[in-house]
């Protein structure tokens, strides 16, 4: 299993003796059975310096922002004009009215393995088709995941095609993304007992 490497952060140089790497993200796949129809992509999240390349590249109007009030002129500044909705509401409707969301991440997660983020096992719950920025193909390659080629996008334009139309097999990409996700989650849990025992 791929491990994040503890040169990135200084601090665990400095202090940490032992280090384990667990991906907690796991813990939060639970699966629930979408009862709305689906339709549009939504990215959700703060406003993060560090991907701002991206939301330029992808948020050109296309694809639902779902953020706080307070993130939204900071999208604004850069020229990302929405469509702006709420946060997403995962105690209500999560991403129950979605048909894809946008899979990006943070630069310096491009080159320094850290595990496939809680929005992608987030998706899985909701039945969502992920949408990954060709520039997490490093996370991708190392998650183990089964990702074809054709859920991975380059512009803005790609992320509307695969939402109006995604291919026929991108259901049975999801079910074995969830069945990889439950067992993953089930050895994670193992782990962290091994660990802490």
């Amino acid at each position: 299993f791929p491990s994040h490497d503890r040169k990135v952060s200084k601090i665990v140089q400095k202090y940490v003796n032992d280090w384990h790497f667990v991906n907690l993200n796991t813990l939060i796949f639970n699966p629930i059975l979408p009862n709305k129809q689906k339709s549009g992509c939504v990215y959700y999240g703060s406003f993060r310096k560090d991907r701002e390349v991206s939301f330029r590249k992808y948020l050109k109007g296309h694809v639902t922002i779902s953020t706080h009030q307070k993130n939204r002129e900071k999208f604004q500044n850069i020229g990302v004009n929405g469509p702006f909705v709420d946060r997403i509401n995962w105690s209500k409707d999560g991403l129950m009215d979605f048909k894809t969301s946008l899979y990006i991440e943070d630069e310096i997660t491009h080159e320094n393995y850290n595990c496939l983020a809680n929005r992608f096992y987030e998706c899985l719950n909701y039945n969502v088709l992920p949408l990954f920025d060709a520039a997490c193909k490093n996370t991708i390659a190392l998650s183990g995941y089964d990702v074809a080629d054709y859920f991975i996008v380059d512009d803005e334009s790609s992320v509307t095609a695969l939402t109006e139309d995604p291919p026929v097999s991108y259901q049975d990409y999801l079910q074995r993304w969830k069945e990889k996700a439950s067992k993953e989650k089930q050895n994670i849990l193992t782990s962290i007992v091994s660990i802490v025992s």
